[in-house]
């Protein structure tokens, strides 16, 4: 290291006792002869040397050198006395006589001067300049002023400019100098000479460092900033550079501080600097604003500043900064720059990033697009295929669907009824951020795991994604390494990676990937990708990886446009928000999620499940039957056990394939019940240990479906659990599940009221209507009525003539039932044919036989209360109901392909024996009343519509349905021959009511003319489920009248 002269020496260095100095001589042959050699200085020298070098050194100051200056001094005061008088004797008369006339002159140069070396001038100066050495500022500095009075600007410029450069020294360096006021302007006029007149920048630059100093130690910082603004121009960018930079400190010296001028200047100074081609101290500079210009509002300025720290990075092969820097530019919250602007920006991203990563062998993280966290969904399933052909529902084809909380309590409903222990584990195929996360997704080796997240771009250009696929680490050993892992046990503990840019082979995880996804300006993109683990141990989904370049819509700029580049973007996933405790609820903390940490078992077999056919529409109480084929594609494990839980087990029963008749007819029109009419559980067993699933073998089961008898929408959701002998913990069993959505019509309405007659009779009137919604050509043939009672023996009092019933018809039947002895308590069946056929009366279906036997159990077991899942291996017996009634009855329709087919349906009800009071017990149930005005008067240019309020009133302890329907009092289409008012409207609709409720309905009369109308055409039922029956309410809207009139 060079050390500057004025340097301090360190006198206690070694250094100092000893010089090495290199000669350095040129042969005869040209040849260079280098000769080191070291010299000890004061090696020789004893005490008394030392002794008489200080009495030298001491003699010389006392004796010599003060007496010299003295002497000096002395006479440069004498001459500047003596010359003084003759000075003024001689500039008297000029003044007088010529001092105003105004002369030519040339523009002063260095050289041009008049001064001699004996000159006052001289004197002055040299007076002064002794008189500073021995820190006589005060003398020197009024020797100084002297000289600068009597010399001219134009006479000697650079003499003057030295003067007042002194002048101003000698000032701050005396005592009194905090008190004294600081000569600014005699700086500001001699860099102004050196710069200007003179052309000497050096010195100029030497008075503006020693001035900004003292101004910055009198804490003067906005004239220190002025002075270094004065050389800052375009002729030197090195120093222009240095003094912008030491002008933007000044700034941050303020009281208060100017952040925003400091910044301005700063980054002035390092486009200074790269102009000086000094790259570093540009790098300092353009990052000690960063943090500045990183604030909202600024995005220009912070878009130059990340650009050039980014390019200027790359050329001093600082990778990681240039890319952090590059990645800035496409930060989301920028919507300033245009779209040009943002190709500019991203070809030049292009050229450096494939520049510096030419060497790398992990991937870099990628700016855009943005993955949207909160959307990333895991589903331990793949797409599956079917198998059997023709139009089948696959059971196995699952999406990204929310998971609903009744496929966890069905399961559990199998457990329980296994008695297994609490902590098995409920089977989730779908993990989403609104899913509790806390334990490990489990997958099957060799089995798919597909992930579903958003995309976003923010840019103003189109993205071009190639070759996406998930970005993952797998482990053979867990997530973490221990730390006392064995040497032996390495490479279970290895991890192995695909975050690599180069090509590998046999990796643990086949990832499928995506070719190409656009992805358009400031535009959402959903992406799914799909990968498959090969072998059992840990994986971690990490994030995407894929090849990033975007649309250029300019076919110039196509053919230079530089290849896209491979990169990645990370998955940030975090759990729900705690609020279990204050900490948590004061604070932002979210639980843990670890959806993304799969652990992989061994291979296991898979269960696909396909429906053929799975009926779409049904009408409500019809039976239709479907199809269920179990297949095992595992080639080497079997399946030991299937079984089938539903949401609605009141509605489905299944029979072996050959049983593909629903009706199974008897010619005895009376027969006892002789199959079990216990409890039946609602888990179906499909494959038993007895008889399990074959590697490579398909079964087929028939599943028979009972609509409702309420119209509407019915979902159905089927859950498969099956186990296997390989199966080990955490997956003890393995669930498929299906959900099946149903379009349910109105078919039948089937009511009765049972009335005790005395002499141990009950009459039972049965009303059958047609209650389909829409009108339509089809008709509801009534097939057969069976009676199922212990005491009751029924006859039919009805004459048959027709069972047909038409859309709008209505078919009243009379049965008297008569109470018979049974001694064995058996359970008796009656069958009464409803069809007026000769050929087949004697011809009845057994009710008994499955899959209407099923229903009936299912019937009676809702009538008990008694939920159809028990936890009891021994069945209990079912409470059979006094008298049971069971409606068969059959549609025929024609098909899609003109083919006429019998649509078959079910429909049952429990009359109660003691019911003759139910009328009036369920009048005094619910209370209601109408409101409106009785008389309205209305000009008829328009239909009038008159507000009704129907109120409403639970009288009860218990929640109710109702159902409510505004009917017309007549068939006859046209409404002016109607006595009763027109509803506008919904004409049908059903009510929920608590205990206790009231409820106000608003309803719309509408009417056509004037007269006198009837508001009595209401019906208001009460819905037994239980009984699958409803009640009617006794109407009291008889009484309610309104007079319509004209308006005059």
């Amino acid at each position: 290291s060079i050390t500057h002269p004025l340097g301090l020496f360190d006198t206690s260095s070694s250094d100092l006792s000893s010089i090495t100095t290199t000669t350095v001589d040129e042969g005869y042959d040209g040849s260079s002869i280098t000769t080191t050699s070291t010299i000890i200085h004061g090696a020789c020298l004893t005490l008394s040397d030392h002794d008489r070098i200080h009495v030298f050194m001491h003699e010389f100051v006392t004796k010599g050198l003060l007496l010299w200056v003295e002497s000096n001094l002395k006479t440069f005061n004498e001459q500047i006395t003596s010359r003084r008088g003759i000075t003024k004797l001689f500039s008297m008369p000029k003044k007088l006589f010529g001092g105003n006339a105004s002369t030519v002159k040339n523009q002063p140069t260095i050289s041009s001067t008049n001064l001699t070396n004996d000159s006052m001038e001289i004197v002055f100066r040299r007076a002064g300049d002794l008189a500073f050495l021995f820190q006589h500022y005060e003398l020197a500095y009024t020797n100084y002023y002297a000289a600068k009075r009597d010399l001219s600007r134009e006479q000697a410029p650079t003499f003057y400019a030295g003067v007042l450069e002194m002048c101003c020294l000698a000032i701050f360096m005396q005592e009194s100098s905090a008190t004294r006021t600081y000569p600014t302007q005699y700086m500001d006029e001699a860099i102004e000479i050196y710069a200007a007149v003179c052309r000497l920048p050096i010195f100029a630059t030497r008075c503006v460092l020693m001035s900004t100093e003292i101004l910055k130690s009198k804490e003067a910082y906005d004239q220190a900033v002025q002075q270094f603004l004065k050389l800052s121009q375009e002729d030197s960018d090195l120093r222009g550079a240095l003094f912008l930079e030491q002008a933007s400190y000044c700034f941050l010296n303020y009281r208060p501080s100017y952040i925003r001028k400091y910044a301005f200047y700063m980054v002035i100074a390092g486009h200074r600097y790269l102009k000086a081609g000094q790259r570093l101290h540009a790098l300092r500079c353009y990052n000690d604003v960063l943090k500045i210009y990183g604030r909202p509002n600024w995005s220009l300025a912070l878009d130059h500043i990340n650009f050039t720290l980014g390019k200027q990075s790359a050329l001093l092969n600082q990778s990681n900064d240039a890319l952090r820097s590059f990645n800035a530019l496409f930060a989301p919250n920028n919507h300033i720059q245009s779209a040009q602007q943002q190709i500019n920006f991203f070809k030049e991203y292009l050229t450096v990033f494939n520049q510096l990563t030419s060497f790398e062998t992990l991937l870099p993280e990628l700016p855009v697009p943005l993955v949207d966290n909160t959307t990333i969904k895991i589903l331990l399933a793949g797409h599956q295929q079917p198998r059997m052909g023709g139009h089948v529902s696959n059971c196995n084809d699952f999406d990204f669907e929310e998971s609903r909380d009744i496929w966890s309590d069905l399961e559990r409903t199998i457990t329980a009824h296994d008695r297994r222990a609490s902590g098995t584990r409920t089977q989730i195929n779908l993990f989403t951020s609104r899913t509790h996360n806390q334990q490990h997704p489990i997958a099957v080796a060799k089995e798919t795991i597909r992930v579903e997240f958003y995309v976003r771009n923010t840019l103003q250009v189109p993205l071009l994604l190639s070759e996406v696929q998930i970005l993952w680490k797998f482990s053979l050993g867990g997530w973490k390494r221990r730390a006392s892992a064995s040497t032996d046990s390495n490479e279970e503990w290895k991890e192995y990676t695909n975050d690599t840019l180069t090509q590998q082979t046999d990796q643990f995880v086949e990832c499928d990937v995506l070719s190409d996804c656009v992805i358009f300006p400031n535009d959402t993109s959903k992406i799914e990708l799909s990968l498959r683990p090969r072998r059992s141990g840990y994986l971690t989904i990490l994030g995407i990886c894929y090849r990033l370049n975007i649309l250029v819509q300019n076919t110039s700029e196509q053919t230079n446009w530089p290849y896209g580049i491979m990169g990645k973007t990370l998955f940030h996933v975090r759990g729900i928000r705690l609020n279990s405790n204050r900490r948590e609820r004061l604070n932002v903390v979210h639980g843990v999620d670890k959806r993304l940490e799969i652990q992989v078992v061994s291979e296991a077999p898979f269960l696909h499940i396909e429906f053929s056919p799975m009926p779409a529409a049904m009408f409500c109480g019809e039976i239709q039957s479907c199809l269920i084929h179990l297949i095992n594609p595992s080639s080497m494990h079997s399946i030991t056990r299937v079984r089938l839980v539903t949401s609605q087990p009141n509605l489905i029963t299944i029979s072996s394939i050959d049983e593909d008749s629903l009706l199974t007819y008897t010619n005895e029109s009376k027969s006892i019940w002789n199959h079990s009419l216990n409890q039946q559980s609602s888990i179906l067993t499909l494959v038993s240990h007895h008889h399990p699933l074959l590697a490579n073998s398909t079964r087929t089961i028939r599943l028979w479906l009972h609509a409702s008898h309420l119209a509407g929408e019915m979902n159905i959701d089927f859950l498969f659990l099956y186990e296997s002998d390989v199966f080990q913990q955490p997956l003890r069993h393995r669930t498929v599940k299906h959900s099946s959505l149903f379009i349910i019509t109105h078919s039948i309405g089937f009511q009765t009221q049972s009335q005790l007659t005395g002499l141990g009779e009950l009459i039972l009137p049965v009303q059958i209507e047609n209650s389909m919604a829409a009108q339509n050509t089809l008709s509801i043939n009534v097939q057969q009525l069976s009676c199922i009672s212990k005491q009751w023996d029924i006859k039919n009092l009805s004459p048959i003539s027709q069972n047909s019933i038409r859309y709008g018809e209505n078919l009243s039947l009379l049965f008297k039932c008569k109470h018979q002895e049974n001694p064995d308590d058996s359970l008796q069946m009656k069958h009464i044919s409803l069809v007026n056929d000769e050929t087949i009366n004697d011809k009845y279906v057994d009710i008994s036989k499955n899959p209407i036997g099923d229903f009936f159990r299912h019937f009676i077991s809702n009538i008990d209360h008694t939920h159809s899942t028990h936890r009891h291996k021994t069945p209990n017996p079912l409470s059979i109901p006094p008298i049971s009634l069971i409606l068969l009855w059959q549609i025929p329709l024609s098909n899609q392909i003109g083919q006429l087919e019998i649509r078959h349906g079910l429909h049952m009800i429990s009359p109660s024996i003691e019911m003759s009071h139910t009328q009036q017990e369920a009048n005094d149930i619910i209370q209601y009343e109408l409101i409106y005005s009785p008389i309205v008067e209305h000009k008829f240019t328009k239909i009038l519509f008159l507000p009704v309020r129907l109120k409403l009133f639970n009288r009860t302890k218990e929640k109710l349905q109702l159902q409510l329907q505004l009917i017309r009092s007549s068939l006859d289409n046209d409404p002016l021959l109607s006595s009763c008012c027109l509803w506008a409207g919904m004409t049908e609709r059903f009510i929920n009511l608590s205990a206790y409720e009231h409820l106000s309905l608003n309803l719309r009369a509408c009417f056509f003319k004037p007269g006198f109308y009837s508001l009595g055409n209401i019906s208001l039922t009460i819905i037994d489920k239980i009984n699958s029956t409803t009640i009617p309410i006794k109407s009291n809207t008889h009484n309610y009248f309104v007079d319509i009139r004209t308006l005059l």
